[in-house]
């Protein structure tokens, strides 16, 4: 895109890269706390998706994902008996998917510590840097919310604007049923 100052999109990679890998540890480490053996990266994706657009369908999640059928049943079937994830039926043709309040409170355990990891970081800052990071805080919530769709497929994207609330059209939502629940792991 032409007119973007390259300085930014260099500080942006930087940023990107390093908060790509303080989001490996703290999902390690949450995975850890949680009593999860750690979830690989094909996994990750997909339970990300779920986690913003439950009742998807097994096809539903294989295009939004990029992934093929096979690998997205393989970590839909590893995801389930984790119990990260439901399903609403045995019969795959006729299954809709959702994540579970377990890969719920493990994604506010990772946010949570990736939180503390920042908190740290933004003492060190001079207080003019810290207070331009206020300023901008606006326009990082609009990337981190236009980025945050990056692993949906097209079809699947909300045509209302980030942030506005409204829910992607043609996905539904089905109630996870009291049985999966399982209370959150300290």
């Amino acid at each position: 895109m032409a007119g973007l100052d390259p300085d930014l999109l260099r500080a942006l990679v930087a940023l990107a890269e390093t908060l790509d890998g303080i989001n490996s540890t703290v999902r390690h480490e949450a995975e850890q706390r949680a009593g999860q053996r750690d979830v690989p990266p094909d996994e990750v994706t997909i339970l990300r998706m779920l986690l913003r657009a439950s009742g998807v369908t097994l096809a539903e999640c294989a295009q939004a994902t990029e992934k093929s059928l096979a690998t997205t049943r393989r970590a839909l079937q590893d995801l389930v008996a984790r119990g990260l994830v439901v399903t609403s039926s045995s019969d795959e043709r006729a299954a809709t998917f959702a994540a579970t309040p377990a890969a719920v409170a493990l994604r506010a355990a990772a946010r949570e510590r990736s939180a503390r990891h920042l908190r740290y970081a933004l003492t060190a800052l001079p207080a003019v840097e810290l207070e331009d990071l206020v300023r901008a805080a606006p326009a990082l919530s609009a990337l981190a919310a236009s980025l945050g769709f990056r692993d949906l497929h097209p079809s699947l994207r909300p045509a209302a604007s980030p942030g506005s609330g409204e829910r992607p059209a043609g996905l539904v939502r089905y109630p996870i049923p009291p049985e999966t629940a399982r209370p959150a792991v300290d």
